[in-house]
């Protein structure tokens, strides 16, 4: 059976007062001089929705953040690889034990978590919008046990780059995945992109991996470059995706740096690491102050906070320069 933290500081404060009671001053001094609290590391769970380069760097940096306070912790980090029912699964046997928090990386992750429990604090990152996922109704004062940071995409910002690799584009192919809850905001901030870039699109679905091919050979008859966003399943098949457009000589815009590495042309891209970090400070915040999760705002990024980074053999591929790639902003 676990001893919590709780049960630890109120059984010693008892037995100090027990002590006292029965005048027994040494042992009550022993008892004031070892401190009313044993030292027992924190439980911490992370439960993480996929295994994209994205969501890994989020963790790490929560990680991160937790090592760089000095906490004494032990650590339960398991991913779901995509999986939904696991997530939760993960997220309710973090509950049922108990543990100090839990950090829920990835939107699925977030979600399961906060059906799983609402006493247990949960911290989370790589969420892109908190509101649109059901997960709070302020971000400013989120209420409750659930706290993090937020990981929007720079959609516009990666849409315009469109016509710097692909001049003569009129019409954008967005996929939407079906079964993830970022999909759709996603899919649908970046069509308002190209409306007010002056640019058609069109919604290709994709519902599972069997479906890849197919869904992007029919958007590179539709369309002239194909916007993958950041949602955590559509980056678990991002070499897939990558390796069909290219066949088609398809040139892509993807959501995130993970997307990049995968096979994706071009991405403005926010630092995940740095995100994690950001949703670790918070959770220090909780268990070494006392904080509570719902009177922590959403952390969120600085604006302007992205990198362009590109696939040099994707652009070396679609006959693009990647000395000229280098030189965009």
């Amino acid at each position: 059976m676990r001893l919590r933290r709780a049960w630890h500081s109120s059984f010693a404060r008892a037995c100090c007062a027990l002590l006292a009671a029965l005048g027994l001053g040494a042992a009550l001094a022993a008892c004031g001089e070892s401190g009313s609290e044993p030292a027992v590391p924190l439980e911490i769970g992370i439960v993480q929705a996929a295994d994209t380069e994205a969501l890994s760097a989020a963790a790490e940096g929560f990680i991160a953040a937790l090592d760089d306070a000095g906490l004494d912790y032990s650590l339960d980090r398991q991913s779901a690889h995509g999986d939904k029912g696991l997530c939760a699964s993960i997220a309710g046997a973090f509950a049922e034990g108990g543990y100090d928090l839990i950090a829920a990386v990835g939107t699925p992750a977030a979600q399961a978590a906060a059906g799983a429990t609402d006493k247990i604090p949960i911290v989370c990152a790589g969420v892109s919008d908190y509101l649109a996922a059901g997960l709070l109704s302020d971000a400013a004062a989120p209420g409750g046990n659930l706290t993090g940071s937020a990981a929007p995409a720079p959609i516009a910002e990666q849409l315009a780059l469109i016509p710097q690799v692909a001049a003569a584009a009129e019409t954008v192919a967005i996929l939407h995945c079906t079964s993830d809850p970022d999909s759709g905001p996603y899919a649908y901030r970046a069509a308002d992109a190209c409306v007010d870039r002056g640019l058609g699109y069109r919604f290709f679905e994709i519902a599972d991996a069997s479906g890849i091919a197919q869904t992007v050979a029919a958007a590179a008859e539709a369309a002239d470059v194909l916007y993958v966003p950041a949602d955590s399943s559509l980056g678990a098949h991002m070499d897939a995706i990558a390796a069909a457009a290219l066949e088609h000589r398809l040139p892509t815009i993807v959501g995130d740096e993970g997307m990049v590495s995968a096979g994706g042309l071009i991405s403005r891209s926010r630092d995940h690491f740095e995100q994690g970090y950001r949703a670790g400070l918070l959770a220090v915040s909780i268990l070494v102050d006392g904080a509570a999760p719902g009177e922590l705002p959403i952390a969120q990024p600085a604006p302007g906070e992205y990198d362009i980074v590109f696939n040099a053999d994707t652009a070396r591929a679609l006959d693009l320069s990647p000395s000229y790639l280098r030189t965009l902003r």
